[in-house]
């Protein structure tokens, strides 16, 4: 982990050709609303951290936030972050994907 981790949580695109944006955004709303995020931080489902800033949340969804128990052995978000490395610079994803083409997916 000295080396690096990458430090980014899962998010949503919408194209800029997509078909139907309203409904691509209200898609995107659900699922960075707090309650989707709580179901998502829970162990049982996938335990992984928010995607938002908890602390711009209402006291009660900040209380259901931090009841949530973790094992000892998941990482704490503070320790990823000293570690994080930033995220590529778009240029890669052409060659990335081309790469990928190429000699994983002929």
């Amino acid at each position: 982990m000295l080396d690096g981790t990458i430090a980014n949580t899962s998010y949503v695109v919408i194209p800029v050709n997509a078909a139907n944006k309203a409904a691509a955004l209200v898609a995107q709303n659900v699922l960075l609303s707090a309650e989707a995020q709580y179901e998502k931080a829970l162990p049982s489902v996938w335990g992984t951290s928010p995607g938002i800033d908890i602390s711009r949340t209402d006291d009660a969804t900040q209380r259901l936030f931090a009841a949530i128990t973790t094992h000892p052995a998941v990482v704490t978000d503070a320790e990823l972050a000293r570690y994080a490395v930033p995220e590529l610079q778009a240029d890669w994803v052409d060659a990335i994907n081309d790469a990928w083409r190429e000699r994983i997916a002929p």
